[in-house]
């Protein structure tokens, strides 16, 4: 069995997903594999809630500005996590995060597939669902849950 070398890390930017971007980094460094950091944001809950509070921008100004923010959010996870591996920046705008992930992984040709696992209990996953557990049962690649 070969190690990864093309690795898809996924965070949606909160501190929970830290434990990926370090299993991700683990694993790129390992293997001296190449990374895709990427996150997936659903535009639309954003600016339903801007677009009522914004009369100066207009809906691309708002676009431009929200995606330079997450792509600097990803620049620092970059610099600090993946110094010294090849890893390149993703932002994907797409309603549903698991599929996007696993569409991206198949079109990529990636090797591995590393997640968070916010540790959700309860009513809240009944409701809410995982997004790894989603991208386990849909991805046609390994998937590294990490806690």
């Amino acid at each position: 069995m070969t190690l990864p070398t093309r690795i898809l890390v996924a965070t949606d930017l909160s501190a929970a997903s830290r434990p990926a971007l370090e299993w991700g980094a683990r694993c790129a460094r390992a293997s001296r594999g190449q990374v895709l950091l990427a996150t997936v944001f659903d535009p639309n809950p954003f600016y339903a809630a801007v677009e009522v509070t914004s009369v100066d921008g207009t809906w691309s100004q708002l676009v431009a500005e929200q995606k330079r923010s997450i792509y600097e959010e990803l620049a620092e996870y970059r610099n600090e996590l993946f110094e010294g591996v090849s890893c390149d920046l993703l932002v994907l705008f797409d309603g549903s995060p698991a599929r996007a992930l696993t569409r991206l992984a198949k079109e990529r040709e990636m090797d591995l597939i590393v997640v968070g696992a916010h540790g959700r209990t309860g009513l809240q996953r009944l409701l809410v669902g995982s997004v790894a557990q989603k991208v386990v049962r849909l991805a046609s690649v390994p998937v590294l849950v990490a806690r």
